[in-house]
């Protein structure tokens, strides 16, 4: 059951459809994270199968030399610690869609958080089809709330990895 709602998860971030109005000032213009980057609109997902999520916001990003972000921003309902294990279990479905470094989770713990970000986790890895494509994944159960998943194939800048989710990371969480 927690395997098939995660899934659900993925695919909610992947075909996400709209439910209500989405908040586009809760994510960065494409212009904020550097020349020739491209955006969709954000879209609300329904969040009725999933009582822990207030509401779910996606939006996908697409840049120079083929770089790509998906970001997920939950709103949680009162039961944070659900909304968190949800969130987390989608963290671990997307650890099977490339090639994770399998000490980078453990190595990168150790680390300080994102500003703002009261618990993290982070990994990095390669693109599976395309091994030369780095890729960085952060999940933050930030201060003020809100759940945040970045997944960032590709560079931002020159950053890469775990580097790369973070500062798209830090952009969210900007007031």
């Amino acid at each position: 059951m927690y395997v098939l709602r995660s899934f659900a998860l993925v695919v909610m971030l992947l075909l996400v459809s709209p439910a209500t109005n989405a908040q586009e000032e809760f994510f960065p213009l494409a212009a904020d994270i550097g020349d020739d980057w491209t955006a969709t609109s954000a879209e609300d997902g329904s969040t009725s199968q999933w009582p822990a999520f207030a509401r779910f916001t996606a939006k996908s990003y697409v840049g120079p030399e083929g770089a790509r972000i998906l970001v997920g921003r939950i709103e949680p309902t009162d039961d944070v610690s659900s909304a968190m294990e949800l969130a987390s279990g989608m963290f671990d479905v997307y650890l099977e869609r490339f090639t994770v470094d399998p000490v980078s989770e453990t190595r990168l713990a150790g680390m300080e958080p994102v500003d703002g970000c009261a618990a993290m986790r982070r990994v990095d890895g390669y693109d599976a089809v395309i091994p030369a494509i780095p890729v960085g994944m952060s999940l933050c159960q930030a201060e003020s709330g809100i759940i945040v998943l970045v997944y960032v194939s590709g560079k931002i800048d020159d950053a890469t990895e775990h580097q790369a989710s973070d500062q798209f990371l830090a952009q969210m969480l900007e007031p």
